[in-house]
């Protein structure tokens, strides 16, 4: 068995190259977080400094340091979509607080096995429950719940539903849909062709309902964002340059990520 503390900070060595490529910073773990994917390294030589190394290309990993097979794979991953769970509160979803996570040990084959905590718990993988902002949830109990049963529900307040006024004309040659407005002016309609409170609608009244309503999205919809964004599992939600399409944006806001998109729009 191995652990995460075993890698940090060890230096990088490039068997094929001969050359050191960086330092050890960090480790990235799988979308279903069953596995390690890799590790982050510091590049001196790199501009971004924002490396990472893929754990099919890691040969070995000793006391000194860790060496690669060769120094050509992928050199960049986006921080800022990595899940972080060193020095996070370890917490029961019954309420029992653990510790802070210090270490994650895992296999020769790079599956994560538990979890450390700072009160030197060792906490089983199949306990974890949920990786969050910050803690870390784990589920102890025989029958395990489904933190998705949890998900708020989008509820209407009434009270915050606007007061409006409804005018509806007669069916004219130019006009043939109702007109709402919260500040419309009585004195603009003739009174043979307002219909005021509340009217059955008669088959001589004719309202034409749109097939399909399309929201530009807060001025998103159209634009070209400025940056590449990643989701949640690391996947592209749009690359640097790409115009923002409606695909985009519902992408976007699976991912919690549609603020950051409406921001990079230009």
């Amino acid at each position: 068995m191995f652990k995460v503390s075993d890698i940090i900070s060890k230096p990088i060595y490039s068997i094929y190259e001969g050359i050191n490529i960086g330092t050890v910073n960090d480790f990235v773990i799988s979308s279903n977080h069953k596995k390690i994917l890799g590790f982050t390294f510091l590049d001196d030589e790199s501009e971004i400094n924002n490396s990472f190394v893929p754990v099919n290309k890691i040969y070995g990993f000793g006391i000194n340091c860790l060496t690669v097979k060769n120094n050509n794979f992928s050199s960049y991953i986006n921080f800022d979509n990595l899940e972080k769970i060193i020095n996070k509160e370890a917490i029961s979803i019954s309420g029992e607080s653990l510790g802070k996570i210090i270490d994650v040990y895992f296999d020769e084959k790079f599956l994560i096995s538990s979890f450390e905590t700072s009160g030197r718990t060792i906490i089983p993988i199949n306990t974890l429950a949920k990786i969050g902002k910050d803690a870390v949830f784990f589920d102890f109990n025989e029958k395990k719940v489904k933190i998705s049963r949890f998900k708020p529900k989008n509820e209407i307040m009434l009270s915050t539903v606007p007061e409006i006024k409804v005018s509806i004309l007669q069916k004219e040659p130019s006009s043939t849909i109702p007109i709402i407005s919260n500040n419309f002016d009585e004195n603009s309609f003739s009174n043979e062709k307002r219909i005021d409170g509340q009217q059955e609608l008669k088959t001589n009244f004719e309202i034409a309902i749109p097939k399909k309503i399309i929201t530009t999205k807060d001025g998103a919809l159209g634009k070209i964002c400025n940056k590449t964004i990643f989701g949640l599992n690391g996947e592209v939600i749009v690359k640097d340059r790409q115009i923002i399409t409606e695909k985009i944006i519902e992408k976007a806001v699976m991912h919690g990520k549609l603020f950051e998109l409406k921001n990079s729009a230009e």
